[in-house]
């Protein structure tokens, strides 16, 4: 089950509505859509919900929410004292780095969307693996090792 998703957003937003609850569950409802739609733009390996000129209006959309996000991880409360959390430095550091290789990949023009591009990581991704299980393990090393100093 993903906390992070609009299916637990709806949840509390029925909770405030039918069964009374505090309204301040509606500011966790909101966070949690943001957060859900972040990761789904983040994360896409999908031709729809990729950052991709096909669609330009959906691009800028995509990007403004992206900016957007980065305004609101810079102003996030999590606890009482307001004090920064790594998470925040972790959301601000991969959504700025999504934005600058949004931008690069497009300017460059070697690709029309971003999901073209980690095509090409994944095949990369995947020689990678191929070239790394013909290496020795940990275990099998750590044998190689105990010899050499034992003998």
């Amino acid at each position: 089950m993903h906390v992070f998703s609009k299916s637990t957003s709806a949840a509390l937003r029925y909770m405030v509505e039918k069964e009374c609850r505090p309204e301040s569950f509606l500011t966790t409802s909101w966070f949690l859509e943001k957060m859900d739609h972040w990761f789904e733009l983040m994360s896409s390996r999908s031709i729809v919900t990729a950052l991709s000129h096909f669609k330009m209006e959906e691009y800028e959309k995509a990007i403004s929410f992206l900016r957007d996000s980065i305004h609101l991880f810079q102003g996030l409360k999590i606890d009482p004292r307001g004090s920064w959390k790594p998470v925040q430095t972790g959301l601000l550091m991969a959504t700025t780095t999504i934005l600058e290789e949004v931008e690069q990949l497009f300017c460059s023009q070697t690709s029309d969307s971003l999901i073209e591009s980690s095509n090409v990581v994944a095949e990369l991704e995947r020689e990678a693996m191929s070239l790394d299980s013909n290496l020795p393990s940990c275990h099998e090393l750590r044998k190689k090792s105990c010899r050499h100093t034992s003998g």
